[in-house]
């Protein structure tokens, strides 16, 4: 029995574990609010970045997109890059760019802050806890 991941779940082996022990590590929730409107729109981009930031850049551990069961117009993004050079990277990839360009205008708030783990050892454990497909 297969089990499968949503696309922005697409780990590589230990980079998972290793950014739990990285020090240099960026952890972020983004607070994002966007106008009624756009809901719809706003999932849909920030999927398709999600999922073509895990695939194809090596430093983006993950970037998994939240909408709130009480508030849709409410998301907030969990995204965990190895350090600071794969963060910028990432702002850099046309992938990042294009969503930008797309969803400024939908975008009501936004807030960025960083988080420091403070179990980073229980966090390689989430890791190796998510269902993936059998081989």
């Amino acid at each position: 029995m297969k089990r499968l991941l949503p696309a922005f779940f697409l780990l590589s082996g230990a980079v998972p574990i290793a950014a739990a022990e990285n020090t240099e590590a960026i952890f972020r929730i983004s607070e994002v609010e966007v106008h009624f409107e756009f809901i719809d729109s706003y999932a849909e981009a920030g999927k398709a970045v999600a999922s073509a930031s895990v695939e194809r850049e090596p430093g983006v551990i993950c970037i998994v997109p939240l909408c709130s069961k009480d508030d849709p117009t409410v998301f907030r993004i969990v995204e965990i890059y190895t350090d600071q050079n794969a963060y910028t990277a990432h702002l850099q990839t046309e992938h990042f760019r294009k969503y930008k360009r797309e969803t400024l205008h939908m975008i009501k708030s936004l807030a960025l802050p960083d988080f420091t783990p403070v179990n980073p050892e229980g966090l390689a454990a989430v890791f190796r806890k998510i269902p993936i497909a059998d081989s």
